[in-house]
C-alpha cells in the first residue's frame, strides 16, 4: 500500500511550488520550466524524498494555452513507498533541461516527448526522433496534427518499390500539383522535395 508522504508541507515552504497537494499517497507538484532540473535534484538526492526511481515522463497537449505541453514526471521512492508527480508546463519555444544526467532512463522518453509533441530538451546527450521516419516532418501527437498526416508512405506494385505520396484532400501544400509523388526511399530525396514547396497546414 502507497503511504503519505511525511513533512509535505515543510517540502512547499523550500521547494519554489506554485501548486502542491497530496492524494492516496500521490504527490502532486508543479514548477515553472527553470525550476525543474534543480527540484528533481533535490527529490533524487534529499533524505525528505528519496525518490530514486523515474518511472515515466509523459506530456498532454492543451492547444489553448500559452504554455501548451504539459510535462509530467513520474517518481517513485522505494524507500519511503509513495510516488510523487512533477508537473511543469512548455510552449513550443520554451526548451527545458534534459534530467538525463540525474536518471538516465530518461533519455529515450526525453527524445520521445520530442519525437511525437516537438519538446525540446537542452543538453540532451542525443536528442533525435525516436519512433518516427528520420524524414518525417512536424510533431505527430499535436492535437492540430492532421489525423491522415502529410505523406503516406507505401509498396507500389507498378513501380516495384516503396513510394512516398503526398496526402491528397489535406495535402496542406501550396499549389499541390503532385498527384502522386513518386520518390526515392531516400530521405534526402523526400527532404528535397518537401522543402521545394510552402507548407500551409500546421506542424
Amino acid at each position: 500500500m502507497i503511504k503519505p508522504l511525511k513533512n509535505k508541507d515543510f517540502l512547499f515552504e523550500i521547494l519554489p511550488f506554485s501548486y502542491y497537494h497530496q492524494n492516496d499517497g500521490v504527490v502532486v507538484a508543479c514548477v515553472l520550466p527553470k525550476d525543474t532540473f534543480k527540484v528533481l535534484r533535490f527529490l533524487r538526492d534529499s533524505s525528505l524524498t528519496k525518490c530514486e526511481i523515474l518511472s515515466a515522463i509523459s506530456v498532454v497537449d492543451y492547444p489553448e494555452r500559452i504554455n501548451r505541453f504539459e510535462v509530467v514526471y513520474e517518481l517513485l521512492s522505494i524507500r519511503l513507498n509513495y510516488r510523487f508527480r512533477l508537473k511543469t508546463a512548455v510552449n513550443e519555444n520554451t526548451a527545458l533541461e534534459s534530467i538525463a544526467s540525474l536518471y538516465p532512463c530518461s533519455n529515450w522518453w526525453e527524445r520521445e516527448a520530442w519525437d511525437l509533441f516537438g519538446v525540446f530538451f537542452k543538453n540532451h546527450p542525443d536528442l533525435r526522433r525516436i519512433l518516427s521516419d528520420y524524414g518525417f516532418e512536424g510533431h505527430p501527437l499535436r492535437k492540430d496534427f492532421p489525423l491522415s498526416g502529410y505523406i503516406d508512405l507505401r509498396y507500389d506494385e507498378n513501380v516495384k518499390r516503396v513510394v512516398f505520396e503526398l496526402v491528397l484532400g489535406y495535402c496542406g501544400w501550396v499549389h499541390c500539383s503532385w498527384p502522386a509523388c513518386y520518390l526515392d526511399i531516400g530521405h534526402r530525396d523526400l527532404h528535397a522535395a518537401s522543402s521545394s514547396r510552402r507548407r500551409v497546414g500546421p506542424l
